[in-house]
């Protein structure tokens, strides 16, 4: 899955190298697959916005908790495939 804005492809790279380094807020990224944040950590940031404002995107999800049944649900349509 690709990230949807720059600052999401960001987070899931440092998760990703550096997970000491994540802020408190987004913690629950470093339960995600590493498989997963490799897949949003390799999307190219070229075109994409900087930030997304909408609450309904995945990292929105995961930060306030409802992070691991959406990280359930990428994980089977990624195993279907």
């Amino acid at each position: 899955m690709p990230a949807k804005s720059g600052a999401q492809q960001k987070l899931m790279a440092l998760a990703m190298t550096e997970p000491s380094k994540v802020s408190k807020k987004n913690k629950g990224v470093l339960a995600m697959p590493k498989e997963v944040l490799g897949d949003f950590a390799a999307t190219s940031t070229k075109g994409l916005p900087s930030k997304v404002k909408d609450g309904s995107n995945l990292l929105a999800k995961i930060a306030g908790g409802k992070g691991s049944a959406e990280v359930t649900k990428m994980v089977k349509r990624r195993i279907k495939r």
